[in-house]
This record gives structure tokens, C-alpha cells and sequence, in this order.
């Protein structure tokens, strides 16, 4: 009989320890992929009287900081919040005065908070009051003047004052609110969007065409199209997702390269400036490093390569790592390299010996300037960091280099070069 059972038995302890593993597995919030501006709009009643004491605000901050909204404070959200109806947001309707620069994303709420006991009397005579809470939110973002969702959630604690056990019941749904708005925010940021972004003072098709090169690298962007390219007023569409239109001007400001500087003129309408210096990114390829050491670094040579690429792409604010796909570009194919992908360095390297002590030799080689840096660093005893302080010297080295051969840039890139070095 027990042989028979044993199957059974065992069925059972394995189904019990597989829902107990998923229940032990606690859903965690999603993260933004771009921090974003929040600013609340709230409307709070403790016993049916209005009060300003921001309980939801401060119970839900710094679990929306970790999931990247960070919120307006102080006169600034006063003044913002001030000519709008909440009564016709929590409709649906947008408030039309907040702009794309204001804010990203716009929380409309209802904080209602009533003493179980509805006696005074009985409440001031009492050690303890309950409170039962309810919120009800809902969530705009702006530069699509649009409500993307809503919630609502109710709560119990008890407390000494009125103020503390509604504070304790707001704590209590602070997790499934966060977690249903990281949801819903995730949702809408992650569907693409078309900017248009309106040019002045890019006067050649070539600079377009080394805008475009640039504008994949921004995290955020999946593709852009010159729709115009008159000089004066230029029109660029670009897809993005991930962030708002606000988000992506910041993204766009911050990026080498693409060489604009933008404002939000409206929802998803930019103006921009062309700026020579901001234009200013060298794409780089890290071709390979070789083990010149007599074989006794062989796996350090391949660990380096990833390295230094990761080093370069991070030190570097005025160059970008191309990613090519492949090892095809050498330093024998670098006008190819720039045919492709507008490349503008190949970096190659090698670990060599001497005596006791290991080196690492990094080299850069401009597609029209030739060889223009060449370094080498001691091993420090860290891969990471022997990539790390190779590449700050090749950086400043590449500098030098450029410096004297400024003259044998393409004229776009010496505009560009001269227009960096002299900020």
C-alpha cells in the first residue's frame, strides 16, 4: 500500500515546493528606461476637510524615485498645479497649461480618509482611531496631452491622530501602487513615437548625412529621416521610444555627434540649432589586440579588446564605439570603415614583455590623418583598469595628434574639430 502512495506523496511534496518557490518569487517593479519628471496634482480630505499635508506625495516618493519618476517639488509644483481643475482631470481631460517642458508625466489624485468611529466624542475619548483610506489616481503624460490610466486603492490602519493613521494606511498600499504604475508607464513610454525636429543651420546634405550616422546611438532613438533639407529650416522625423518627447530633447543635448542643440516647441515638435563643437564625435572600431608576449597572455589579448571598447565608449565624452558587427574593418580598410558606418578611427593594440613587466600598446589611425596616437601602459595588475588608463592616455594622445594634422580633416570635420577644441 505504501509503495503505491509513495508516488502520490512524492507528486504532492513536489507540487507544494513549486507553489511555495512562486510565491516566494515577489513581482518587482519595472524600471524606466529614462528617469522622467513627475509632477502630482492632489486633492486631500481627512474627515471631509481639505488639508496640504501631501501624505500620498511622501509615502510614494522614494518608491517612485527607484522606478525613475522623480517629482516637482516646492513653488514650482504650486504654480504649476494651481490654474488646474481636478475635477476635470480626474475626467480625463488634460490640463492644457502644463507644457512638455514642465513635466513629464502628470498624477492626478484623490486622497479620502474617514474615521470608522464617526463620534467625536467617542474618537477623542479612544487610545486608538481607524482610518479607512481611499485613492484614486490618474495618470497624464504630457507631451501627448493624453491620460494613459488610472487606479484605485483602498486601506485601514489605526493610529493616534487622525493624520498618523492615514499615513499608516497609505503605506500599506504603497507596493501594489507603485507596481501598477511602473506597469502602465512602462506601457506607454515603450510604444514609439514620431518627433519632429525643425533645423536651422546645417547647410550641407553631408551634415545631414553625418547627423543621421549619429542619431541610432542615441539610446532612445530607432531611426531618423531629413524630410527638408533646406539650410534655413531644415526637418528631421525621428522614432524614439523609452522617454517623452521632453526626454528626448534631453538625450538629444547631451549627445556628441548629432551636433543640435533642441527645445520643445510643442507636443512632439522640436526646434534645434546645429553647433559645429557638439557635432564633434569620432565612431571608433577596436579591431583586435594582439598577444606579442610570447603566448603567456594569449586569453588576456581577447579580454582587453572587450575591455578597451568599453573603456573608450565610456571615457571618451567626444567618441562613440561603432559597432560594426564585425573584425572586417582593419586598419588597412579604414576608408571602408568610414564608407559604412562614417568611422572615423580604427584602434588596434598589443600586449608586449619586457623583462618581467607587461605592456599594453594601443594605436589610433584616422581614416584621412593616418596614425595619430600611440601609447603604452604598464600592467597594473586588473584587466579593467590596464584598458581604462591605456584609453585616458590614447584620448588625450588622439587630441595631440589631431592638433597637428587638423589640416588633413575632411573640411565638415575640421570645422567641427576646431569649433570643439576651441570651446
Amino acid at each position: 500500500m505504501l509503495c503505491r502512495l509513495l508516488p502520490i506523496l512524492l507528486a504532492i511534496v513536489c507540487l507544494s515546493s513549486t507553489a511555495w518557490a512562486d510565491t516566494a518569487k515577489k513581482p518587482q517593479p519595472k524600471v524606466l528606461s529614462d528617469e522622467l519628471s513627475l509632477l502630482w496634482i492632489v486633492e486631500e480630505r481627512i474627515d471631509d476637510e481639505k488639508t496640504d499635508l501631501e501624505l500620498l506625495q511622501h509615502a510614494m516618493q522614494a518608491d517612485l524615485y527607484k522606478i525613475g519618476l522623480r517629482a516637482i517639488k516646492g513653488t514650482k509644483a504650486k504654480a504649476l498645479a494651481k490654474p488646474c481643475d481636478i475635477e476635470a482631470m480626474m475626467k480625463d481631460e488634460f490640463c492644457a497649461s502644463i507644457g512638455a517642458t514642465d513635466a513629464d508625466i502628470v498624477f492626478v489624485a484623490t486622497v479620502d480618509s474617514k474615521a470608522k468611529v464617526k463620534d467625536k466624542r467617542k474618537r477623542k475619548k479612544a487610545k486608538k482611531m481607524g482610518y479607512q483610506v481611499k485613492v484614486q489616481l490618474k495618470m497624464f503624460r504630457v507631451d501627448e496631452q493624453r491620460y494613459y490610466g488610472s487606479l484605485t486603492q483602498s486601506s485601514y490602519a489605526t493610529a493616534g491622530t487622525a493624520n498618523l493613521a492615514t499615513q499608516e494606511a497609505l503605506k500599506k498600499i504603497v507596493n501594489p501602487m507603485t507596481m501598477l504604475i511602473s506597469i502602465k508607464t512602462h506601457a506607454t513610454m515603450s510604444k514609439e513615437n514620431v518627433a519632429q525636429i525643425y533645423v536651422s543651420g546645417l547647410p550641407s546634405a553631408d551634415q545631414y548625412n553625418n547627423m543621421l550616422l549619429h542619431f541610432p546611438l542615441i539610446d532612445v532613438v530607432s531611426e531618423a529621416r531629413v524630410r527638408n533639407l533646406d539650410p534655413e529650416k531644415g526637418q528631421v522625423s525621428v522614432v524614439f521610444s523609452g522617454t517623452t518627447v521632453a526626454g528626448l530633447s534631453r538625450s538629444i543635448n547631451k549627445s556628441y555627434g548629432v551636433g543640435l542643440k533642441t527645445t520643445v516647441t510643442g507636443p512632439m515638435k522640436l526646434d534645434a540649432t546645429y553647433s559645429p563643437s557638439h557635432a564633434f564625435a569620432m565612431l571608433s572600431h577596436v579591431y583586435e589586440i594582439k598577444d606579442n608576449s610570447g603566448g603567456q597572455r594569449t586569453g588576456d589579448a581577447a579580454k582587453l579588446k572587450v575591455a578597451t571598447a568599453k573603456q573608450i565608449d565610456a571615457l571618451w565624452r567626444y567618441s562613440k564605439v561603432a559597432d560594426t558587427g564585425t573584425d572586417t574593418y582593419s586598419p588597412r580598410y579604414a576608408t571602408r570603415f568610414y564608407n559604412d558606418y562614417g568611422g572615423e578611427l580604427i584602434i588596434t593594440g598589443s600586449i608586449t614583455r619586457t623583462a618581467d613587466v607587461y605592456f599594453l600598446e594601443l594605436v589610433a589611425k584616422h581614416h584621412k590623418a593616418g596614425e595619430i596616437a600611440r601609447v603604452k601602459k604598464s600592467d597594473p595588475g586588473n584587466i579593467d583598469d590596464w584598458a581604462r588608463l591605456a584609453v585616458i592616455d590614447l584620448g588625450n594622445e588622439i587630441l595631440r595628434g589631431l592638433d597637428r594634422k587638423t589640416n588633413r580633416l575632411p573640411s565638415d570635420e575640421r570645422e567641427q574639430y576646431r569649433a570643439y577644441r576651441n570651446q
